[in-house]
């Protein structure tokens, strides 16, 4: 309708506000009038409610040197990459683990904006806020733009941001996932509504494909299956809006548009993913063209049907591994359900009330012309009922025999067999159940919170009589949800009441990783979960009798928004977890050491670099060097061999890798886990390893020949096991020696020994003392080759297997002959020439620059990994990069003085593809703010 002389007075004069929402979205048919600000501004009053609800959980990271945990994207890392600028935009290089690897390059998406725009340290405070904060203002978005009630998109808001499967990501370090599910939000949002053919429909569409775009370069393959379910939008929103040719084909024209638009701007993200995540990617499990390995990959991390009870009481199995008071996850959602491979992937609690709301809102569907929603709204309900009933029944993956073909199929379709968990599929559950409350909540709200009536009083005659005035449906439904409350308060007594048979069920469960589950906390759980479950069902039935009729409203619409935020807070806050950056950091003696000139040594604490292969000497050793390998090292620049993380294995390092293992790697591993750790066993131990010696010693040969491959010269270990480890890994020439003893001390500030602490986290407490008599020790390996060398000999075998073979045989010496992969022209080995020098002038992760000096021409073996994009050039002119040792960079070098430079150089032209899109973008959303559509014509 046409606006107030008031109110085009306040369009003027906040331009942000309402002359902007009716510039952008005309087709809307919620009034705008001038009673209340939040029906003016209701993205502002949603965003200060999440605000305030994300202030409760994260308060503590007001503190200075505070940063959020991540796993994924841990702060060492961060700080790793902050040095390289905005040059991550042309490729990521990781030089400080394996031997280098390619990583998909910074994107122009809104988590590299934020981490471009701050620094390291306030990038890890607010990523996790601000992603959350975006996704509860997209909920509240879509709201508005379906022409919700302003307090629908508050509630919905809060029901977003701090719903336990997006706020659980992104405590855990993915706070992508929640961006994710953001920008999924704001294109439906943008989609909602359009039926038109002009330009500002148009733009709403485009804005819409570019919001998908940028759902892909968030959530990568969870983005891509998110973009699907957007197609299934656009198509069921042509059939919603009549099904006629002429809607269909319109329909068809604005998914076209869709897709165009987000292939535009994540044209650089699919360039990254695909040539860093899925070209030149082995099979799983090692098993090339194996269905089967596929398969496997492909469902591992399915999530069980039993668990579905997490949707209604979030710490029923506990939550994470390190919850305190006995909140360890003890149920079965992992790759295979077993105690050993168990995993709490995230939370899963959707809110009661929000469940309740989503409920209400498939029933007034179904309540056909006596509904308050719509005939369209009601056919919305249906899709997004249909939606997250089958996403969650895709998320059951391999627990769900009917599925077994389905992903059999999948699996063989091009690269979804590099998509690996169905649990993945919840994401897409949880945002339907949001539309769903949202649909229920504007139901509740039309039938109960706009009709006036008697004024509910406390006597119970009045209670009755109010009662008495309701239709049978709401009389149905205030006696299910007295029947509901009544049947949880039942159920939690009978779970209290078989308190033992729980205990013995959670004990029967090996602690994998030390962290202790208990029965009480479970039931503790159950009974919370049932007190929330009540003030839901109380407050929807004040509603039904008329508590919040007419200027009552207000209260109801705070109450809906106090009782979500409350329920879903509880149950978020043993996910929130953040620590002291500088104390967890500190610069101890070990980290002095291997810092020095880091790039020309790397250092292990691993057999091998896969988890099979870890030095266990024993879990708290084995849990510091994961705490030193995934901060400490990347945190210093300490180049380590040891992977971190390598889901999808390229094929070079799966053949490398299958070349460098043991014959019989069962007796090898027994003897390199026992060898080291000579120190710490009884003198019958001892004897019984070393009568392993000449069973073993030959296969623990594969070790050493990696050491020495990877420029590999310090291995953590034990001071008392050397003599040991030189009997085991080098028995002739006998290269192992103590470069560093040390011992072990508390932190300053350690919490105290009657605080309990998984031993993940009592890690992060441990430094290091120097101690000449202390138990462990840094071990130096002379034999591992320097990180550049030049060769007078060479070989070339162009066959990758016999390379491999000559590589590992223990005839072959690669300190004297380099193996390249293919012929070089021009040039011959000498045998008798003198070998050149070579020194280092800079080193960085993606430029690396030498000086030689050589009387003959010569090969130069650079020992980290060789990449197609890398390029090499000699004296400032491009020269041939070789591949050498099968997965080493190498170069012709004339005779004389020179400067080699290596540099990383992926294609960068994909990027500006992105950034016009960026760019066009920005231009739409200028448009729509700038011009009213009562001056120019749509």
């Amino acid at each position: 309708g046409s606006l107030s002389e008031r109110e085009c007075h306040l369009a003027k004069r906040w331009p942000i506000g309402l002359k902007s929402y009716s510039a952008w979205f005309p087709d809307l048919t919620m009034t705008i009038n001038s009673r209340t600000i939040s029906s003016r501004f209701p993205l502002l009053w949603a965003t200060m409610a999440v605000v305030i609800a994300l202030f409760l959980p994260f308060h503590g990271l007001l503190s200075p040197a505070e940063v959020m945990f991540a796993n994924d994207g841990p702060f060492g890392m961060l700080k790793n990459h902050e040095q390289d600028g905005i040059d991550n935009f042309l490729g990521v290089w990781m030089s400080d683990n394996w031997i280098g690897m390619a990583q998909t390059g910074a994107l122009p998406d809104l988590t590299h904006l934020l981490f471009y725009l701050f620094s390291a340290v306030v990038y890890a405070k607010i990523l996790v806020p601000i992603s959350l904060l975006f996704l509860g203002v997209s909920a509240a978005f879509f709201c508005w733009r379906s022409g919700f009630h302003p307090g629908v998109g508050i509630v919905i808001a809060l029901g977003a941001a701090l719903n336990s499967n997006p706020f659980s990501f992104a405590c855990w370090g993915l706070a992508a996932q929640a961006l994710t599910q953001a920008f999924v939000m704001m294109a439906l949002g943008l989609l909602q509504g359009v039926n038109g053919n002009g330009w500002r429909t148009w733009c709403q569409v485009l804005l819409a494909g570019f919001c998908v775009g940028l759902n892909v370069m968030e959530g990568a393959d969870v983005g891509a299956i998110f973009s699907l379910y957007v197609a299934a939008f656009v198509i069921w929103q042509a059939w919603v809006n009549g099904g006629s040719r002429a809607s269909l084909l319109h329909g068809s024209l604005r998914l076209s548009v869709v897709a165009l638009a987000a292939g535009w701007i994540a044209s650089h993200a699919l360039y990254s993913l695909i040539s860093t995540q899925i070209v030149g990617v082995s099979q799983p499990a090692g098993l090339a063209n194996s269905a089967e390995a596929q398969w496997q990959f492909a469902t591992s991390f399915s999530f069980p049907p039993s668990e579905v009870i997490r949707f209604f009481v979030p710490g029923i199995l506990g939550y994470r591994m390190d919850t305190p008071d006995g909140g360890a996850y003890w149920g079965g959602f992992g790759p295979d359900g077993t105690p050993q491979n168990r995993f709490n992937g995230g939370g899963e609690y959707v809110g009661l009330l929000i469940l309740i709301l989503a409920i209400w809102g498939i029933a007034s569907a179904f309540r056909g012309e006596n509904s308050p929603l719509k005939k369209k709204e009601r056919l919305w309900v249906f899709f997004w009922a249909v939606v997250a009933a089958g996403s969650l029944f895709l998320a059951f993956g391999r627990f769900e025999p009917s599925l077994l073909q389905i992903y059999r199929g999948l699996v063989a379709l091009p690269y979804f067999s590099t998509i690996r968990g169905p649990y993945k599929f919840l994401h897409m559950m949880h945002l339907a159940l949001w539309i769903l409350a949202a649909y229920g909540l504007e139901a509740l709200a039309r039938s109960c919170f706009q009709v006036e009536s008697k004024k509910l009083a406390a006597a119970p005659t009045h209670l009755l009589e109010a009662y008495g005035e309701l239709k049978p449906f709401d009389r149905g439904a205030l006696k299910g949800l007295a029947g509901v409350i009544i049947a949880g308060g039942l159920a939690a007594t009978l779970y209290t009441v078989n308190s033992v048979s729980i205990a013995h069920a959670i004990d029967s469960i090996p602690n994998w990783y030390g962290e202790k589950a208990t029965a009480q906390f479970s039931i503790r759980e159950v009974w919370i979960a049932w007190g929330f479950l009540a003030a839901s069902g109380g407050l929807i039935a004040a509603a039904i009798l008329g508590a919040f009729r007419g200027p009552r409203a207000a209260i109801g619409w705070f109450a809906f928004a106090v009782v979500v935020t409350s329920d879903l807070v509880r149950a978020d806050i043993p996910w929130v977890k953040h620590y002291d950056y500088i104390k967890r950091h500190d610069f101890n003696p070990l980290m002095e050491k291997l810092s020095e000139r880091p790039w020309e040594h790397r250092v292990t604490a691993f057999l091998r670099p896969q988890r099979e292969g870890l030095l266990v000497m024993n879990q708290e050793f084995s849990y510091l060097s994961k705490e030193w390998l995934e901060n400490h090292f990347q945190f210093f620049h300490i180049q380590s061999l040891d992977i971190d993380q390598m889901p999808r294995m390229p094929e070079l390092e799966s053949a490398y890798f299958s070349a460098l293992t043991p014959p019989n790697f069962e007796i090898a591993m027994q003897m390199a886990v026992f060898g080291p750790q000579i120190g710490q066993l009884t003198v019958e131990q001892a004897k019984q390893v070393r009568a392993m010696v000449p069973e073993g010693r030959a296969n623990l040969f594969y070790f050493t020949r990696l050491w020495q491959l990877t420029n590999t010269r310090y291995i953590l270990g034990w001071r008392n096991g050397l003599d040991m480890f030189n009997d085991l890994f080098d028995p002739l020439a006998r290269r192992f020696k103590v470069a560093m003893p040390y011992g072990l001390m508390q932190k300053v500030g350690a919490p105290s020994s009657d605080r309990p602490l998984s031993p993940a986290d009592a890690a992060q407490w441990y430094t290091v003392k120097p101690d000449v008599q202390g138990q462990l020790a840094l071990i130096e390996f002379t034999g591992a080759l320097p990180r550049a060398s030049l060769y007078t000999q060479w070989e070339t075998v162009a066959a990758d297997r016999e390379l491999l073979s000559k590589l590992v045989s223990p005839t072959f010496d690669p300190s004297d002959t380099v193996l390249l992969s293919e012929s070089v022209e021009g040039v011959k080995p000498t045998k008798d020439a003198v070998r050149g020098d070579v020194s280092f002038i800079q080193y960085s992760a993606k430029r690396v620059s030498l000086k030689t000096k050589a009387g003959t021409a010569q090969v130069l073996l650079l020992n980290d990994r060789w990449h197609e994009k890398w390029q090499v050039s000699i004296d400032g002119v491009p020269a041939k990069l070789l591949r050498a040792n099968f997965i080493m960079r190498g170069v012709v070098v004339p005779a004389g003085e020179h400067t080699i430079e290596f540099q990383y150089r992926p294609p960068s032209s994909t990027l500006w593809v992105s950034l016009s899109a960026v760019a066009v973008g920005l231009g739409c959303l200028l448009a729509l703010g700038m011009f009213s559509p009562r001056n120019h014509s749509s």
